[in-house]
């Protein structure tokens, strides 16, 4: 058996990879952007990995699974509280967000959101503890305290 470690190119990606990716018993999530592949062969798993143009629309790169140790990361959504109303934009969450690593999925259309007691934000982390954190920001001479809640958010 062979298993080929993959990163896809964003969330929206894993969820428009092909029922014959995501049905297939082979197929596992592993965590962050990442999916295994395994293959019960390993010139099957070759073949795979040489044909870019079947992956290339889903995935950045892929790698043996045995070859590399990889960084652990996961998935979260960063609920952010008492963000003022004359602050909320997409860049303003972003930024706090970013605090605690990449941004993949941010809060956007916010014209549109009805409950403005939060906004969410997906994050990528490699931290492992749950987020609970209080930060405080200096605007133009006045402080305001924010409250990042980070929550597990499997992207099946």
């Amino acid at each position: 058996m062979s298993v080929l470690i993959d990163e896809a190119h964003s969330l929206d990606h894993i969820g428009s990879l092909p029922t014959t990716f995501l049905m297939s018993e082979g197929t596992k999530y592993h965590g962050g952007l990442r999916i295994a592949l395994s293959f019960e062969y390993s010139v099957e798993a070759n073949e795979f990995l040489k044909d870019k143009d079947r992956w290339k629309d889903w995935f950045k790169w892929i790698i043996y699974g045995d070859h590399k140790e990889l960084q652990y990361e996961r998935t979260t959504l960063s609920k952010i509280l008492g963000v003022p109303l004359k602050s909320w934009d997409e860049d303003n969450f972003s930024l706090i967000a970013s605090r605690f690593r990449r941004v993949i999925n941010p809060f956007d259309n916010i014209q549109n959101i009805r409950d403005l007691s939060m906004g969410k934000v997906g994050v990528l982390t490699s931290k492992k503890k749950w987020i609970n954190e209080d930060i405080k920001i200096i605007e133009n001479g006045e402080t305001y305290n924010f409250e990042v809640v980070k929550d597990v958010w499997p992207p099946f």
